[in-house]
């Protein structure tokens, strides 16, 4: 099993997520909270791969075996990856088990860091970095509407640079 990196403190707050989901109405959604880690919030289901964190559900985020048994075909309305996708080995696989438990029209929301940001690979637990073409409709199979975001943070070591994506599903199966 994957080992994930705890969130950065900062990432991981009720205030940032409202920043993120600002233009969002979550209300009576159903809500995947993906590499939850310290991040667990009270009525979303909190998926982690690590046992010592707190979570509803634990899924070794690189087995495609387990992500499809767990994660249901169309079950949620919204999909939350914060810092967790940079960690992945398998992202192709990962990602079509996603997009298959999203709903159709279903939001999916990514935060990851920016190539060019010092956050990008000053963690070696992370595996790549993403930049606005790592979002091309192409790379995201099912995926109707992508917009992104670039969003600047104060860290220890001065300005990182995060991509907030958001990727709507169509009505097809993705």
């Amino acid at each position: 099993m994957t080992e994930y990196r705890k969130h950065d403190q900062q990432a991981s707050t009720a205030e940032f997520r409202n920043q993120i989901f600002r233009e969002f109405d979550l209300e009576g959604k159903k809500v995947l909270n993906v590499g939850c880690g310290n991040d667990y919030v009270e009525g979303w289901v909190n998926l982690d791969g690590d046992v010592r964190a707190q979570a509803d559900m634990y899924v070794d985020l690189e087995d495609e075996t387990e992500l499809r048994l767990k994660l249901n075909k169309d079950e949620y309305d919204v999909i939350y990856c914060a810092h967790i996708l940079e960690h992945i080995h398998n992202l192709v696989r990962l990602k079509s088990a996603l997009t298959r438990a999203l709903a159709p029209g279903g939001l999916m929301v990514v935060v990851v860091p920016y190539y060019m940001s010092m956050d990008a690979w000053g963690d070696d637990t992370h595996c790549r970095a993403f930049s606005e073409e790592s979002f091309l409709p192409s790379f995201w199979p099912g995926m109707d509407d992508i917009r992104i975001n670039l969003i600047d943070l104060q860290k220890q070591l001065g300005k990182v640079r995060w991509i907030v994506a958001y990727l709507t599903k169509g009505g097809k199966d993705g």
